[in-house]
């Protein structure tokens, strides 16, 4: 639409919805084998020696989603400016599901009462067993986001960019009201008696009820993220261009860590241990069953594992910055140059809130904050990352049959945890030390100080219209055929030492973490000293004599580089009529055969410390295709 002045207007108006996303798992109950297949919906049965028998964990298992998405922008076209503002609204996003551990029980018999678990299993007696109520959560989430910004066209040469966004989301909440949360947490507790608060009706162990609505979170409404942009051509061949951005996380799930439907009352899940290799889980023998009770009124809550959201959480938000030039040269080349950062303030981490606290030489103290609770999966949002990068790039356009791009990055992250759902990673996801952040930041567990990496296409330059055969039998067999392939290096990622042998004192009502070993030194040994057999100075950990380790996270010590080459030869053939044709490709990946490996093991108490044991990258791998379309 145009009006008389020159106003230009567009409105893009969407509405979109994925009704249903269903997941089953389980079925009619049977004897099944762990890695044979199956509807495994029985008992789990681990007996140690042997394969695991009956269901896996969290099984059966079942989810419905739903999510409907509301986007509205509205351009406009006035002189010198290019203004967009709009709406993208989600509401409500939905997750029914059924996702808890025991459903159908567990047993263990790991050979503490006759020193074989198969003998304990003959004889019924179990060492832990673990048993689960039927708790299907209803979990919905509102999310609004609005935004306006402006390409303000200063000068010829010159292009400024304004942006504003706002950003809200309610926390997950039930919509049954079936949630609890810990009152009030405080970190500095001192054999405190907590208080678990309900969204709904007050059932115990809940002895309040929310007083900051359903989600049991204060919703945070000041979420403003300015974007600012500029970008200018001093000539034909040069641009520059900065900018600065925030950006906020609506929507983060660790795991199952924070959800807050899956505490008592809604879901108990009772798990015991025997006290001692002369007596059995709970006292229950294999033929009586369980004897495991699933009331709420009566669980001891100094065992159960409860997860809680800090009540005043925030959203983890992202500044980023860059500035960059790009030149274009002879070839169609273009080279660029970039210095990227980014800070992320307020990010989610992990804590056991419930851990014992430590002395000034790191000796546990035997207080804990809460007497009457066990485990605390916390989430709290204090954590913060920075990252500093510089990127190179080059990028040939393809021309005389052939294109190529080029990336270097040389850069340092620094955090405080790992990604909780990473697996194989060289640090912990919870704190060694839960009352103390700042011995937690180290390297990020994706620190790789320097990557290259390219891709090329080249066309062999044969048959009509090439440099080379262009007529005759060998044109017609060489001609349309294109090598292709993609190439990656990167240095190690650091990883840190553990001592499993002290547990014991970081563990104290519940696990969750890992100690760490004391650092005597560096250990890090020369590039040409260092072997799969021996990747660091061992000699440089130890134990600690029953306190805390003195080894940072993610210091010095670094595992094994990547180098990967991957290839591709591949031709189409158009010898089939009008709109056929026949595509052979033969890929071939991990080119030269290089071993990629794997961290070494890093438990100070492992017989294998210090040396790779696992492969982190396949073997070379070859494989032909052909593709016909019509």
């Amino acid at each position: 639409m145009q009006d008389p002045f020159g106003l230009n207007t567009l409105a893009d108006f969407g509405f979109q919805g994925v009704p249903d996303n269903s997941l089953y798992s389980g079925g009619i109950p049977r004897i099944a084998v762990s890695g044979r297949g199956g509807a495994q919906s029985n008992t789990t049965l681990s007996i140690g020696g042997v394969d695991n028998w009956g269901s896996p964990d969290f099984l059966p298992k079942f989810q419905h989603t739903n999510e409907y998405q509301w986007i509205d922008t509205f351009n406009i076209s006035l002189s010198k400016h290019q203004i967009k503002v709009g709406v993208d609204a989600r509401m409500p996003m939905r997750n029914i599901f059924l996702d808890v551990p025991a459903l159908r029980g567990q047993m263990s018999f790991d050979g503490a009462r006759t020193g074989i678990g198969l003998a304990d299993f003959l004889v019924g007696y179990p060492q832990a067993a673990q048993l689960s109520n039927l708790a299907v959560s209803d979990a919905r989430l509102w999310m609004l986001s609005e935004f306006a910004q402006d390409d303000w066209k200063i000068l010829p040469k010159l292009t400024l960019n304004l942006g504003l966004r706002y950003d809200y989301a309610t926390w997950p909440y039930s919509g049954a009201d079936r949630m609890t949360n810990l009152l009030d947490p405080n970190p500095a507790a001192t054999a405190a008696t907590g208080v678990l608060f309900c969204s709904g009706t007050v059932v115990a162990p809940c002895s309040g009820k929310s007083t900051v609505g359903r989600t049991l979170v204060k919703p945070d409404k000041n979420n403003f993220a300015p974007r600012i942009g500029i970008a200018w051509h001093p000539s034909e061949s040069w641009v520059v261009r900065s900018g600065y951005g925030r950006f906020y996380m609506l929507f983060e799930r660790a795991g199952s860590e924070d959800q807050m439907y899956l505490n008592p009352p809604w879901l108990i899940n009772n798990s015991v241990t025997a006290a001692n290799t002369a007596s059995t889980a709970n006292n229950m023998r294999l033929d009586t069953g369980f004897n495991l009770s699933l009331n709420p009124a009566t669980l001891n809550l100094t065992t159960i594992r409860l997860r809680a959201v800090n009540p005043n959480n925030v959203q983890p938000e992202v500044d980023q910055w860059s500035l960059g030039v790009e030149r274009q040269m002879p070839w169609q080349t273009v080279l660029t140059a970039e210095y990227v950062g980014t800070k992320g303030t307020h990010l989610s981490i992990l804590r056991n809130l419930n851990q014992q606290y430590f002395d000034a030489g790191g000796f546990p103290t035997g207080v804990i904050p809460y007497a009457n609770l066990g485990a605390i999966e916390f989430r709290d949002n204090v954590g913060n990352s920075t990252y500093h990068g510089l990127e190179l790039s080059a990028q040939k356009r393809f021309s005389h049959d052939f294109s190529l791009t080029a990336a270097y990055t040389w850069s340092h992250s620094i955090d405080q945890v790992q990604e909780h759902l990473i697996s194989g990673s060289g640090s912990n996801s919870f704190l060694q030390n839960e009352h103390d952040l700042r011995e937690q930041r180290g390297n990020s567990d994706f620190d790789f100080r320097q990557r290259l990496s390219f891709s090329y296409l080249y066309e062999l330059p044969f048959g009509p219209g090439k440099h080379l055969v262009q007529q005759g039998p060998v044109s017609h067999i060489l001609r349309g055929w294109r090598a292709s392939g993609i190439a990656a290096f990167h240095k190690g990622r650091p990883f840190t030492i553990f001592s499993s042998n002290n547990n014991s004192i970081v563990q104290v009502r519940g696990g969750l973490t890992n100690a760490l070993a004391d650092c005597l030194g560096g250990g890090v040994l020369p590039s040409d000293q260092g072997t799969v057999d021996k990747w660091f100075d061992t000699s440089r950990f130890a134990t600690p004599p029953g306190r805390l380790g003195t080894c940072g996270r993610n210091q010095d010590l670094r595992g094994p580089g990547m180098s990967d080459v991957d290839f591709a030869l591949s031709r189409t053939f158009s010898y089939f009529g009008e709109g056929r044709s026949l595509e052979f490709r033969w890929e071939t990946f991990n080119l030269l055969n290089t071993a990629y490996f794997g961290l070494p093991t890093n438990n100070v108490n492992s017989g294998s410390f210090g040396k790779i044991t696992s492969l982190a990258g396949d073997p070379r791998v070859m494989q032909f295709a052909l593709r016909f379309a019509f």
